[in-house]
């Protein structure tokens, strides 16, 4: 069984955001993100997230455990949650340059 997160766009930013822990509220941060094993939940989780009116483009993302939290698998979703690949000042990518 692999671990899953549900991962969308926030529709008025246009950022990736995850069902965050509590799941009723979205994060933009992967490390504070919902997750699970179980492939029913994660499609309750999948569906009930696709009624929301605040994103667009639900998904559930498959991720692994590492030394630092939860990782995303695939590098696609990985360059599409960190933000403007070729303007590392914008998006993610400067928050986490701030926050250092």
């Amino acid at each position: 069984m692999t671990t899953k997160v549900i991962m969308a766009n926030d529709l008025l930013s246009g950022d990736v955001i995850f069902l965050s822990r509590d799941s009723r509220s979205w994060t933009k941060f992967l490390d504070q993100a919902w997750a699970s094993d179980s492939e029913q939940l994660v499609e309750q989780m999948l569906a009930a997230a696709q009624d929301s009116h605040m994103i667009i483009g639900a998904e559930a993302i498959e991720v692994e455990h590492d030394h630092t939290g939860l990782a995303l698998t695939v590098f696609r979703e990985h360059l599409r949650s960190r933000g403007p690949s070729v303007r590392t000042d914008l998006g993610k990518q400067a928050e986490l340059k701030q926050a250092a």
